[in-house]
């Protein structure tokens, strides 16, 4: 089977990678200045946004670097509630450490509300949330 490059792989135009090796970031950025990568002999165009995702942004030589401010409590209530599709009491986000007010952390939190609803499906919306907070923040905060 074809393996494509993995800068084929740019959904929308943008590759978007979390941790990848130095030499890796250098390579892409190398085929992107040329706009031209060879492939089993062929010269073929590419365009893509590359965009990496680290906790230490000085390991790697990019022309911009974004550090993200972790969410206000609103603005983590609001997306957490669109996203999970559950009404998210303001008690509950105040107990969420601030470094954890995060756009993975709302993520996260809607894929465990999912798996939670289809294998206790018996359960409420409100319980559901507790649970899947206890899992994600861990057993001694089982008081939310």
């Amino acid at each position: 089977t074809y393996n494509a490059p993995l800068f084929l792989k740019a959904h929308k135009g943008f590759l978007i990678l979390k941790e990848p090796p130095k030499e890796l970031v250098e390579k892409l950025l190398r085929i992107k200045e040329k706009g031209i990568a060879k492939i089993r002999g062929l010269k073929v165009p590419v365009e893509f946004t590359l965009i990496v995702e680290s906790k230490n942004s000085e390991k790697y030589d990019l022309p911009v670097k974004i550090k993200l401010p972790y969410l206000s409590e609103e603005e983590f209530k609001e997306l957490l509630t669109r996203k999970a599709k559950v009404g998210v009491p303001s008690e509950v986000v105040e107990k969420i450490p601030q470094q954890k007010r995060t756009f993975k952390t709302i993520t996260t939190i809607s894929k465990l509300l999912k798996k939670l609803r289809e294998r206790k499906s018996n359960k409420g919306p409100e319980e559901l949330l507790k649970e899947a907070l206890v899992l994600f923040l861990g057993e001694e905060n089982e008081d939310h």
